[in-house]
């Protein structure tokens, strides 16, 4: 039997407003191991990893240094990839800390690795506004995400890269299974502090209507539709992680 690891890459969960635990629940079912890199965090994040290391027993804890990113598109890859080496397992299941693994996956998600070695692309559904819309496919975020993948391998995650190709030359479709990403719709506070951070990191500046709109989170993601090409928002029509709800209502949406 293939085994299967997961790398989970956060610093700052709580002031951020990640649902990291959500996160670590959603895929503790269907991975032999769990590691998760915290990166200093300053704000309580570590006691909390190690009280869910209490209470699921394949979850281990390793220190990512931080380093303060500036214009650096391979900033959180370089991390995810470091947590990937020190994985003892077959595969390596990449999950970013605002994302949560649907249970009606567990079924297949381990059968599809058991033979010929494949990496596995994924479904992801980006939110937006509230948990019943979504950015448009193929805008702002990818929503077919190269997630799973032998663990020797480079994993780019969401673009194609050189590094990954290795992964991607074993690519098969399996967007059957769903990855629910939540970040958008984290409070407002942690969501202004978090997009201007992941801007200047990926850009080396932000976006001015964050300042702007600071105050006002919801005009703010009204505003940015036209960043979409004049594509219209999707609906979503399915069911949310179980795991999720609770995190979900504690911010105001209707799973």
């Amino acid at each position: 039997m293939k085994t299967i690891g997961c790398s989970i890459a956060i610093r700052n969960a709580i002031e951020y407003d990640f649902c990291i635990s959500e996160c670590i629940r959603s895929v503790a079912p269907v991975c032999d191991e769990i590691l998760v890199a915290d990166s200093d965090s300053t704000d309580g994040t570590m006691d909390l990893l190690l009280s869910l290391a209490v209470q699921i027993p394949q979850l281990k804890i390793l220190n990512y240094p931080h380093e303060e990113p500036n214009n650096d598109g391979l900033y959180v890859m370089r991390w995810t990839n470091w947590i990937r080496e020190r994985l003892s397992t077959d595969y390596n299941f990449q999950i970013d800390a605002d994302e949560v693994l649907h249970e009606s996956c567990y079924g297949n998600f381990r059968e599809r690795l058991q033979g010929p070695e494949v990496s596995l692309l994924v479904q992801r559904w980006n939110f937006w506004i509230d948990a019943q819309t979504m950015v448009p496919f193929g805008e702002l975020c990818g929503h077919e995400v190269l997630r799973v993948a032998p663990k020797r391998h480079w994993l780019p995650a969401d673009v194609p890269l050189p590094q990954g190709q290795d992964a991607m030359n074993l690519q098969v479709d399996a967007r059957d299974i769903q990855i629910f990403h939540y970040g958008f719709l984290r409070k407002p506070e942690a969501f202004f502090k978090k997009e201007k951070f992941l801007q200047t990191a990926f850009t080396g500046g932000y976006d001015p209507h964050l300042d702007r709109l600071e105050d006002r989170k919801h005009d703010f993601m009204k505003e940015r539709v036209d960043q979409f090409h004049g594509r219209p928002l999707e609906k979503f029509l399915g069911t949310h992680p179980a795991v999720a709800h609770q995190w979900l209502l504690d911010r105001g949406y209707q799973p």
